[in-house]
């Protein structure tokens, strides 16, 4: 009983700071890649560390299994602590004022999941989410969400101030979009 309690909140911190990644990735002028394949060194270390002690908790007897499980979990560990570090412990005083032009402008439709059964979804109802895409001074392109209202008053060409802090390890972060003004 206390190895399936363990595993489950194994489970629930992978997923948070999984989620934890994904959204401050979003914020990070940085390619995905690159933290990504700094953090599989330690992960693959630890992974190789940890991997009798996961078999223990898992129950697993085939030691790849188990290599393999554990350095997912700290590959999503060190990823997650990446982010938050960078982004948390920015630097206040560093803040720019980065002046982006709207490349582009795009929806892409996706669906909500809707319940028949209790053990059955099916695609539901269509809904949109509008992006546009944004030219940086420094020549790096970067794509944000942006309310319906939004896409609708945002032309091609225009300038987007972006509020950039220097983050804990040096890699700047986004800390705040300001729109244009927006008149009907």
């Amino acid at each position: 009983m206390k190895k399936i309690i363990l595993l489950i909140i194994l489970g629930f911190i992978a997923i948070a700071l999984l989620g934890l990644t994904i959204s401050l990735q979003q914020n990070t002028l940085i390619e995905w890649w690159k933290p990504l394949a700094v953090a599989v060194i330690p992960a693959t270390i630890l992974g190789l560390s940890f991997a009798e002690i996961s078999s223990r908790i898992s129950g697993w007897s085939n030691r790849t299994l188990n290599i393999i499980a554990s350095a997912t979990f700290w590959l999503i560990a060190a990823l997650g602590c990446f982010y938050a570090l960078n982004f948390f412990g920015s630097d206040t005083d560093s803040t720019i004022d980065c002046h982006a032009r709207v490349i582009n402008k795009y929806t892409e439709e996706h669906y909500r999941p809707r319940r028949i059964s209790r053990y059955t979804t099916v695609r539901g109802q269509k809904y949109r989410v509008y992006y546009i895409n944004l030219r940086l001074p420094d020549g790096k392109n970067k794509k944000l969400e942006i309310t319906a209202t939004q896409y609708i008053k945002i032309r091609k060409g225009k300038s987007i101030t972006l509020k950039i802090q220097n983050g804990l390890f040096g890699i700047p972060i986004i800390k705040k979009t300001v729109l244009p003004e927006l008149h009907g």
